[in-house]
């Protein structure tokens, strides 16, 4: 059987709904073949019902159905069925309680519970019910031997049937109004008995007959007044015209935070009730408009803002922040007491004057320079440059000379520069130090100029000396460097042999590079095979 159904809607709280239904009935059983039903045997059906929702999910129904449903052998497949000839029709009431779910139901409520939104939606349902059934039947006199016994047991049996029953079935929920809802809806009902056809022992006493609604629905749902609509009653809306919300006693709240709009300071936005609708975001007890830093913890001596160091001046405008001090210094402390900020005071902890930065008139090296101007306090000046000395004096402080105690130019870094003398005694220890041919052994010849070179470095220990050995390009270039490399090295271990510390040298072969000769001549080659003497600064970069 189908039903019509629409229900009053318009606030979740009412619970109960009053509802017509009309539809059709028909049945399977003995005179019907174990497949669909035919159209013939279809009856018209009605009833009422009464629901109760339990939630927007589950209601409980209560239903009345009145209903027809009839059929013949004709339908058989057996011809011995079809000469019986049996005939009859059924007047079905039938009682019945029903739980209904609908899976979807909650979503006529996504705005909140008390706003209904109309939806349409799919729903079943399940229960247990009585049926009351007045049978008629008939059939050939002449149905066959065997037959008549058994059809007056039927007769008798049929007759003020009353059975238990089991409806089913699954439907659709079209939602008209807030007020109105069509249900359509079908479904099998199974009685536990085999006499719905008043024939069960002249037929098939081992299979029960049952039978099928299928229908539409109309109800209402039953409910206080509410004129807006919002889902709460007149008699319990504050502002009973226009939609609200439940938490605002049914007068509108845009940021449904239980303010109603007339009384919210901050209406757009969800708050406390203590703060008049407003929030409070950093919850520091202070309500955002009133916070003049809302997304910070604050205090109220600060209007709302951070005070790390308590001293009731804002983070933000404490130059200060970690330390305690006064509004008149913008929140940094006067250790001294001498009006000076501590930031902007050169001696905090020792009162001084504005002009000296906050630092008393002292010269601790007594060189004339008062310590506030004197780059070296401790330190007396000794040529009255910043307060710091140069005891070469080459005009390059001491903290700046890679060479204090001997006067130089700024182009060494206030070391002595090489001299001539010194140019051209490396260049003559280029020129005649020699070796055994193809070997590192240095030639007697070689050892009197070396000793010079390490007469002129004793002389001058802010120089270090770079030893480079170069050959010809006679032979393997790798056999031609590792021998380059060598040489350089007899040199470097004979000038360390005579005091020289290793500190102050290195070395490095670098076989037939950089050739200062032609290598296609005799004198080219000669030149080209040596070990060049390279003087420079010590620590430059110190």
């Amino acid at each position: 059987m189908f039903y019509l159904a629409g229900s009053l809607t318009g606030f979740a709280q009412a619970k109960w709904e009053l509802g017509g239904l009309v539809g059709t009935t028909t049945y399977q059983g003995d005179l019907m073949p174990r497949n669909l039903p035919e159209l013939e045997s279809f009856d018209l059906a009605y009833g009422a019902f009464v629901r109760h929702h339990l939630s927007p999910t589950w209601a409980l129904r209560a239903n009345a159905l009145l209903g027809n449903w009839h059929s013949s052998d004709q339908y058989a497949t057996d011809i011995n069925r079809q000469n019986r000839g049996f005939t009859f029709s059924n007047r079905l009431t039938e009682t019945s309680l029903l739980l209904e779910w609908d899976p979807w139901g909650k979503l006529r409520y996504v705005d909140g519970p008390y706003r209904f939104r109309p939806r349409v939606t799919p729903f079943g349902y399940l229960g247990i019910g009585a049926g009351f059934y007045q049978i008629e039947n008939s059939y050939r006199q002449n149905a066959g031997e065997g037959y008549s016994d058994l059809i007056q047991q039927d007769q008798e049996a049929s007759a003020g049937l009353v059975s238990l029953a089991i409806p089913a079935g699954l439907g659709l929920k079209i939602d008209l109004s807030k007020r109105s809802t069509l249900s359509l809806e079908g479904g099998p009902h199974y009685g536990f008995n085999d006499l719905f056809d008043g024939v069960s022992q002249s037929g098939e006493a081992s299979t029960n007959d049952w039978y099928w609604h299928m229908g539409a629905s109309l109800s209402i749902r039953l409910g206080k007044k509410d004129s807006d609509g919002d889902g709460l009653p007149d008699k319990e809306d504050a502002c009973r015209l226009v939609a609200g919300s439940l938490s605002a006693r049914g007068c509108p709240d845009r940021d449904g935070d239980g303010v109603e709009d007339a009384e919210d300071v901050c209406p757009d936005l969800p708050g406390l009730m203590a703060f008049s609708g407003c929030p409070d975001t950093d919850k520091d007890g202070i309500m955002d408009p009133a916070d003049n830093c809302p997304l910070l913890y604050g205090y109220e001596e600060t209007n709302g803002c951070p005070d790390i160091d308590n001293d009731c001046i804002t983070d933000s405008l404490d130059r200060c922040p970690e330390i305690a001090g006064l509004l008149a210094f913008e929140g940094c402390p006067d250790q001294d007491g001498d009006g000076i900020a501590d930031p902007d005071d050169q001696c905090p902890e020792e009162a001084g004057l504005p002009e000296h930065n906050g630092c008393p008139l002292l010269d601790t090296d007594c060189d004339g320079i008062v310590d506030i101007l004197d780059d070296c306090p401790e330190i007396p000046d000794t040529i009255g440059f910043t307060g710091c000395p140069d005891l070469d004096q080459d005009g390059i402080l001491d903290s700046l000379d890679l060479c204090p105690t001997i006067a130089g130019p700024d182009s060494t870094g206030g070391c002595p520069v090489v001299t001539a003398e010194a140019e051209v005694l490396l260049a003559e220890a280029q020129q005649n130090v020699r070796f055994q041919t193809g070997s590192a052994d240095l030639l007697s010849s070689s050892k009197e100029i070396l000793d010079e070179v390490a007469k002129l470095l004793e002389e001058a220990p802010y120089y270090e000396l770079f030893l480079a050995g170069y050959t010809d390009n006679v032979g393997r270039a790798s056999s031609n460097k590792s021998l380059s490399e060598r040489r350089a090295k007899s040199c470097y271990e004979y000038l360390m042999g005579r005091g020289i510390s290793p500190d102050r040298m290195s070395f490095k072969g670098f076989g037939e590079e950089n050739p200062i000769g032609d290598n296609s001549t005799t004198t080219g080659r000669k030149k080209n095979r040596r070990v060049a003497f390279n003087l420079s600064v010590m620590n430059q970069e110190e």
